[in-house]
């Protein structure tokens, strides 16, 4: 048998708690229009990194055809230590493989890492609901 319980609120009180809740709600529809500006953000960084990455790529490979044209040469290199003797193509091996870091990234890593942390959280989040639930 389903009985129905009425409470009376008085006039302040209505008034208070309608103001409340539509704070939330305004609070709320702030957030997801935060949100969207910010993913759409994060989308024009990401086409502008990619054009970059695109161009600087193309520079370097520039670059090195452009020393792969000139003629073989030994490089002095002053150093603390003093002089060191480098030839060219070895100085372009060098090169090559220090800024190789710099194409070779992996996203994935680093969305891996971000879900960890987020599963962390939730399963923090579950043990503190578990103990809520044990009181």
């Amino acid at each position: 048998m389903l009985t129905s319980l009425h409470i009376k609120f008085g006039n302040e009180e209505a008034v208070s708690m309608k103001s409340e809740t539509l704070l939330i709600q305004e609070g709320t529809l702030k957030t997801i229009q935060n949100a969207r500006e910010y993913n759409s953000l994060r989308k024009k960084e990401f086409l502008l990194k990619n054009r970059m990455k695109k161009e600087i790529s193309g520079l370097i490979e520039s670059i090195i055809s452009l020393e792969d044209d000139l003629p073989e040469e030994d490089l002095n290199l002053a150093t603390k230590s003093g002089n060191l003797h480098v030839n060219k193509g070895e100085f372009l091996g060098l090169v090559k493989e220090s800024h190789a870091h710099l194409f070779n990234k992996t996203p994935s890593d680093k969305s891996n890492k971000k879900d960890n942390d987020l599963d962390k959280e939730l399963q923090e989040i579950h043990e503190k609901l578990a103990m809520l639930g044990r009181k």
